[in-house]
């Protein structure tokens, strides 16, 4: 039986990774990225994640609540495994990259990335870094979502996969 979780497991990791990776097929113009992805508001929502480390079978998973306000940034409340609050209020990278998707201002993300993109019923962006310093760290960004973000994925150069889904109502 611990087998059988364990091959399930590993088919959802690689199911949910190659979801994720067939936007990277579709190199897309800021122009057409702009049009399609809506205009956000602030929101609160439940959020999980899921960290994949490689060369181990330990899936690290996490959860809480989660906070994001156009003019003050990211806040994340984790409930479990260990209740903490992580704030992304000021520059830091990751509130950046998703103030600036939100806030559709991709004249400083087109320095640093190339852009793909898909809109069937959800919409897919793809982020490849092209800036030496962030290729070093970063293989990859994913978002998705419809009205609001539904789902961010980050590849590290190093295999480890972190996935965040949001339960926006």
């Amino acid at each position: 039986m611990k087998n059988l979780l364990k091959i399930l497991l590993v088919c959802l990791i690689l199911s949910n990774t190659a979801f994720a990776s067939d936007v990277f097929n579709h190199p897309a113009s800021v122009q057409s990225i702009i049009k399609a992805i809506p205009d956000f508001k602030n929101v609160n929502c439940a959020f999980t994640q899921t960290k994949t480390i490689p060369n181990s079978p330990a899936v690290l998973k996490s959860g809480g609540d989660f906070t994001f306000d156009k003019n003050k940034g990211v806040v994340f409340y984790t409930k479990y495994p260990v209740q903490m609050t992580t704030a992304y209020t000021k520059n830091e990278q990751v509130n950046k990259i998703i103030n600036d998707v939100v806030n559709k201002n991709y004249s400083s993300l087109e320095k640093n990335f190339n852009f793909y993109f898909l809109n069937n019923n959800v919409w897919e962006l793809g982020l490849i870094p092209k800036n030496p310093q962030m290729k070093r760290y970063i293989k990859s960004l994913y978002i998705a979502g419809k009205t609001d973000i539904h789902t961010i994925e980050i590849k590290n150069v190093d295999g480890t996969v972190t996935r965040i889904n949001f339960k926006v109502s």
